[in-house]
């Protein structure tokens, strides 16, 4: 059996999330998971954590990536005071990128 992705979809169950990783803002993600994914698609999936909160990115890359996406909405300097929990572990998950 050969398995094909041909699109990302909401896997978070919350029709109001946006986003290719919508599920990182509400499930904890596992080592299993992140080490799939390639080092582009963690960046992405991090930054866009904060992205749903409206951050206003500085790096030219995640600032052109993030303009592209119509529910993008950039408001804030800073988002760390909105982070819920869940968000706060995935992005150490996802910034660590390997098993403990």
């Amino acid at each position: 059996m050969t398995l094909r992705q041909t699109e990302w979809f909401n896997i978070s169950g919350d029709s109001t999330l946006t986003g290719r990783y919508s599920f990182a803002s509400t499930t904890i993600l596992t080592y299993d998971l992140v080490d799939v994914l390639t080092p582009g698609q963690r960046k992405i999936c991090r930054n866009e954590i904060y992205a749903r909160h409206g951050y206003i990115f500085r790096t030219p890359d995640m600032k052109a990536y993030f303009l592209a996406q119509p529910w993008y909405q950039p408001r804030y300097e800073s988002v760390d005071d909105q982070l819920t929990d869940v968000e706060r572990l995935n992005l150490q998950i996802l910034q660590s990128g390997k098993r403990n």
